[in-house]
């Protein structure tokens, strides 16, 4: 079947559907723009002016709003006759959030309220949030923002998916880090001692499109490798300086908490289903102290990492 003039081909096989994609204009979202533009009719909100004009030129099919998930109307306006809404719009720094608490409360839980408002109002069927691993346990205004949003979708009927910061986003180490090789620069790490879960966008979007098959509330988490802080910091320099941790920084990640594991999570062969209630699910994974962490889980060796990285190093 092709693709018909305005229209695009869904998850559900002969069935034609429109999709909202908040914060398109982002690291993430660009990529799903790239990966769904042909299947979907997409509608992208963002506040990116210069990066809408960039992505017109490159998608002449889509629509592009200039828009905030804060102002109820606008919500309204483009939710209104989707079928498939994947709200990635945030206020992701950490230090920034720190910085700007009640900013961060307005972007990433009202705004998330007005859009999974209007979804239900109108009638959107699918709605997905994609959320982090700050999430779980938050100790920064980010992560309890999130953690919050996270509530407020699912308790929806709607789901969310929840990982770490993909590779080469922005905000991420890694393009800071490749930018300060090719300036000469020093590279500077916060504590050599940290772990994070590394996850690439292919990756992300695979969970993405898992996720959106049936909404019960639920949250998707990826299984993932993680890597030390050090070992991804010699693949730019053999030194680098140790500048310690910043202010609501975790050492190690987590994925599922022990209360989520022990009662509400479900196992499949890629990744995990955190329930909305408690149940009796098999896990076979073993987690110490049952919480999936990035200690907890694979730790990859200098080379492993290289290979994953293999393209973005090049």
């Amino acid at each position: 079947m092709t693709k018909k003039q305005g229209h695009s081909f869904s998850l559900n096989e002969g069935v034609w559907m429109k999709m909202l994609i908040t914060g398109g204009t982002g690291s993430l979202g660009s990529r799903l723009v790239e990966h769904f533009h042909t299947k979907y009719e997409i509608t992208v909100l963002s506040r990116g002016e210069h990066e809408q004009a960039d992505m017109i030129k490159k998608y002449p099919d889509v629509k592009f709003v200039i828009g905030d998930v804060r102002e109820p109307l606008t919500c309204e306006t483009v939710v209104r006759g989707q079928d498939i809404v994947i709200h990635t719009a945030a206020l992701k720094r950490i230090e920034i959030c720190e910085m700007n608490p009640w900013e961060a409360v307005m972007t990433n839980l009202i705004g998330t309220r007005n859009m999974v408002h209007y979804a239900k109002r109108l009638g959107v069927p699918k709605f997905l949030l994609v959320s982090t691993d700050k999430a779980c346990k938050p100790i920064n205004t980010y992560g309890m923002t999130k953690a919050l949003a996270e509530r407020i979708v699912t308790d929806a009927g709607y789901n969310c998916v929840r990982y770490g910061n993909v590779n080469d986003s922005k905000g991420s180490v890694l393009p800071y880090w490749r930018k300060c090789k090719q300036e000469g620069l020093q590279i500077t790490v916060t504590n050599p001692n940290m772990t994070r879960f590394i996850i690439n966008f292919d990756e992300a979007i695979k969970l993405i499109e898992i996720a959106l098959k049936n909404m019960n509330g639920d949250v998707y988490v990826p299984k993932l490798d993680a890597v030390k802080i050090r070992d991804v910091a010699r693949l730019f320099s053999e030194e680098f300086k140790v500048i310690g941790e910043r202010p609501c920084e975790k050492v190690n990640e987590e994925l599922i908490n022990e209360d989520e594991f022990r009662t509400r999570t479900e196992e499949f062969d890629s990744y995990y289903v955190i329930h909305k209630q408690n149940g009796e699910y098999r896990i076979d994974s073993y987690y110490p102290n049952g919480r999936y962490a990035s200690n907890t889980t694979k730790i990859l060796s200098v080379d492993e990492i290289k290979a994953r990285l293999k393209a973005f190093l090049e």
